[in-house]
């Protein structure tokens, strides 16, 4: 594959615009830098490429990613550690055959030392993205896929703004979630969100909330259903309200309904608060 431009250290890089001459094969932008190391943007566009931004290592924080005319995904993630503000993934237009391959707005799995396969043992975590604008087109295209069997973890999507339009039966899968967010009063899906074992994973989804998101819709794992391990909310400070009377959960001190703009690494929960509530 051709890669348009590849990031190999932190800094603060401004506005970027990249337009691809092969939907089939260019990748726009590659991050790849330091552990340790951000690399900042401000609007980041993507065109005509067949992976919009790929993300290997390092952190990552862009104000506002558009991605359009892509021929497979928009965003692939193989490492956490991103804030992006504003996510506008539209007018994709598959170059794969549909029976073979995905299309995704948003893919993300980890990976082993050689940096392609995926990581079973990985952790995917601290992932903020607050608008959220995903519209794609194709019987297998999805929003946002989460389906391998690492571990995915400090998730918060589409807190200020989440509209998701897809053809396939999902607007999200994920094999399993800890600790995240997702939605905010509004959000707006044209297909149920899935949480669901589609592959063998070692870890269990937990501490799961949907904000503004339609319950009884949506497919899980009867384990997940019976545990209660994903709740609903109507708005984020319903949610932040459940928190704070809740005394088996720790919310974080910063407030779920206020989170700051410029804060990258944003908990909800304190490690060491964790509770499995299938126990």
């Amino acid at each position: 594959m051709a890669l348009l431009e590849r990031v190999t250290e932190g800094g603060d890089y401004g506005d970027v615009s990249l337009m691809g001459t092969d939907p089939n094969d260019d990748i726009g932008l590659q991050i790849e830098i330091p552990e340790g190391e951000t690399a900042k943007f401000g609007t980041v566009e993507l065109t005509n490429v067949f992976v919009g931004l790929v993300h290997v290592s390092g952190n990552l924080e862009i104000d506002e990613l558009h991605i359009y005319e892509f021929g497979g995904d928009g965003v692939n993630l193989r490492t956490g550690n991103v804030h992006i503000k504003r996510l506008i993934v539209h007018d994709n237009t598959p170059t794969r055959p549909y029976n073979e391959y995905h299309q995704d707005g948003l893919q993300a799995y980890a990976v082993d030392e050689g940096g392609y396969r995926p990581d079973p043992n990985g952790v995917i975590e601290n992932v903020v993205i607050e608008y959220v604008d995903i519209r794609m087109v194709g019987e297998t295209c999805q929003g946002i896929a989460c389906t391998e069997a690492c571990q995915y973890v400090n998730w918060q999507i589409g807190t200020e703004h989440l509209h998701i339009e897809v053809d396939y039966y999902y607007s999200m899968i994920f094999i399993s979630l800890q600790n995240s967010v997702i939605g905010c009063e509004g959000a707006e899906l044209n297909k149920p969100i899935r949480i669901q074992n589609v592959k063998h994973s070692a870890h269990e989804t937990q501490n799961v909330y949907l904000v503004g998101i339609e319950p009884g819709i949506h497919a899980f794992d009867e384990s997940i259903v019976a545990s209660g391990a994903v709740q609903h909310a109507n708005t984020l400070e319903e949610l932040e309200s459940a928190l704070e009377n809740d005394d088996n959960l720790y919310a974080d001190e910063q407030s779920v309904a206020s989170l700051p703009d410029d804060e990258f690494d944003v908990l909800l929960f304190e490690e060491q608060a964790h509770i499995a509530l299938n126990s």
